[in-house]
């Protein structure tokens, strides 16, 4: 039920321009506009930002943070465990991510990451899948390896859902889905059922309104910068914002839901100390020059009160207001009517993985990784 209510509230802040909530957004070629009014500010790190001194990160208004774990079947973040554990120490809330390599098979992907992370807590915010190979350019940067990232939309999806139905299994938890906005119409990859997941959208744009893309009607959390800066961490680093206060943000790490039994690679794997198994996997037996490619990255807002699920409605056409409002005050008609729209969509995409392909859209962003070098 807390998934179902939260989950709920998503559903019902996001709107568009048509007011028409029967529109098959799996197969829209109109991007939707999304407004930030209320967000929690957050990074998310890889061992390219070195050492990270989370207490000071935590000082400077950072609530949040992702941190990557893996990437395909053969690399492990070297200052993974450290993040995990000084980002707990320090109260910063965390989630682990996963750089997916589209041309591995998912489920064993998905084992390699939880037999890094472990066990996710309560308090932990759900996983996050990085999705944004192959960007369909002719070089191979996108993995950082020098690797192809080559593969079939079919393949991608099929790869895709094997990892999330994995990772969803062992942890309780919807994972979290980073993209780029034409990356899945770019690819051809269906993305019919998506939706149930919570959208972590990069698009790095000046102001308070950003691009969702189909079959998403809103974003949960938003990549708006990959030049910030933050106390605590040198250098630039990719700045975030979950849209939504701090009290859904809490939330959202005690969202867990109702899952068939499935793998546990990760369920003796961390400690009371929050430290994540050590698999010794070293940075980069494919790695050209560190680790393998990272994805995009840089501003300030403030947290909102606790109270309301507040977000900006998404809106088709130009930037300006957005105004949908969900208030808890609302009452069980709100919740139910979420809960409801949550179950089906669950049941739709497990009933409707087709080989459908999604009428195209004008590539509005560049790959999330710019082709310069890798992170170290």
């Amino acid at each position: 039920m807390r998934s179902a209510w939260l989950w709920g509230f998503v559903v019902l802040a996001a709107c568009s321009s048509s007011g028409n909530p029967a529109e098959p957004t799996a197969t829209t070629s109109e991007e939707l506009q999304q407004c930030e009014t209320v967000s929690v500010e957050g990074v998310d790190v890889a061992s390219g930002q070195g050492a990270i001194d989370w207490t000071s990160v935590k000082g400077d208004g950072v609530d949040f943070a992702i941190m990557k774990a893996t990437q395909g079947t053969y690399y492990t973040a070297s200052t993974f465990a450290a993040d995990w554990s000084g980002s707990k120490t320090a109260g910063v809330l965390r989630s682990p991510y996963h750089f997916f390599d589209p041309t591995e098979d998912g489920a064993l992907q998905a084992q390699f990451f939880l037999s890094v992370v472990g066990t996710l807590g309560a308090g932990d915010l759900p996983a996050m899948l990085d999705i944004e190979c192959p960007t369909g350019s002719a070089d191979t940067t996108c993995l950082g390896n020098g690797m192809s990232d080559a593969a079939s939309g079919a393949d991608i999806a099929t790869r895709m859902w094997a990892f999330i139905d994995a990772v969803e299994s062992a942890t309780g938890k919807k994972p979290l889905i980073y993209t780029y906005g034409s990356y899945f119409t770019d690819n051809g990859v269906d993305t019919t059922g998506l939706d149930a997941y919570p959208l972590y959208i990069a698009d790095p744009v000046t102001g308070s309104c950003f691009n969702v893309p189909a079959p998403w009607t809103a974003a949960v959390m938003w990549q708006y910068s990959w030049t910030g800066t933050v106390t605590g961490i040198s250098g630039d680093v990719d700045r975030d914002k979950f849209i939504g206060n701090l009290a859904a943000l809490q939330e959202l790490a005690q969202t867990t839901v109702a899952v068939d039994a499935g793998p546990d690679a990760g369920s003796d794997a961390s400690t009371d100390s929050g430290a994540p198994a050590d698999t010794g996997t070293g940075p980069d037996a494919h790695a050209v020059g560190g680790e393998p490619s990272d994805h995009l990255d840089s501003g300030g807002a403030a947290a909102g009160d606790a109270g309301s699920w507040d977000q900006g409605a998404p809106s088709k056409g130009s930037a300006g207001g957005c105004g949908c409002r969900v208030d808890a005050a609302r009452g069980a008609g709100g919740a139910w009517l979420g809960a409801a729209l949550f179950a089906l969509a669950g049941v739709w995409r497990r009933r409707h993985r087709s080989g459908l392909v999604l009428a195209g859209r004008s590539k509005e962003h560049p790959p999330c990784r710019r082709p310069t070098s890798a992170k170290a």
